[in-house]
């Protein structure tokens, strides 16, 4: 009796029939550019810095485009509670703000001036700033309209630095020097701002934080 001939098939999958291991991209990587850059603005400077810029190339994209920077709130760090006890901490010992140290803010602050490329109008860098962190800022911020200082105990401006200010910020309308103690504003000082800045206020003006219901922000009035 003749056997019979059994032919084994190959198992081997060809190339389409392996499942494909890529993941789909991430569905956020699909909304339009300005839509990201709103979302992303929502965040506050420190956050898109210290995370945000990292989770894709698409967000690194929308958070080196200078237009994110028009506007640098240093105040807005995200977690409104994290901001509360760090306040607290700040207003007691001046050394550390909302769980950052001030050396590293005054890092990430310079980071987002550059990344403004000249285009910054406001920028709010109450608690922790300095001198040389102002002079900085003047001298790259040609159209800031808005400077917020409040609580700053390192800022010792006196006439030279404020002329400094006031001619590299030829637009500033608003000056912020609320509880800054250590300013000595009288004399010449006052009447160079005065003569300059349509809103000015001065270290013995109140400075009050107000905690909203519906979103725990912060508005300093």
């Amino acid at each position: 009796m003749r056997k019979k001939k059994f032919k084994l098939q190959s198992t081997k999958k060809t190339p389409t029939d392996v499942p494909s291991t890529s993941a789909p991209p991430p569905p956020w990587t699909e909304l339009p550019r300005d839509v990201t850059a709103n979302i992303l603005q929502r965040l506050g400077p420190i956050e898109i810095l210290e995370s945000a810029q990292k989770v894709c190339t698409t967000w690194k994209d929308v958070c080196t485009d200078p237009a994110m920077w028009r506007v640098i709130d240093m105040i807005n760090v995200g977690d409104r509670w994290h901001y509360i006890r760090g306040l607290r901490i700040t207003c007691r010992d001046m050394k550390n703000f909302g769980g950052h140290d001030m050396f590293d803010l005054k890092i990430m602050c310079r980071d987002a001036v550059d990344r403004s490329q000249g285009q910054l109008i406001e920028i709010n860098i109450a608690i922790f700033g300095t001198d040389d962190l102002i002079h900085y800022i003047s001298e790259r911020s040609s159209r800031l309209r808005t400077l917020q200082l409040g609580y700053c105990a390192y800022i010792t401006v006196e006439d030279e630095g404020l002329q400094a200010i006031l001619d590299g910020c030829p637009n500033l309308e608003l000056l912020d020097l609320r509880h800054c103690r250590n300013v000595d504003f009288g004399g010449n000082l006052r009447r160079l701002c005065e003569q300059r800045i349509k809103d000015l206020r001065t270290p013995d003006d109140n400075l009050t934080l107000i905690l909203t219901e519906w979103q725990l922000g912060f508005i300093w009035v």
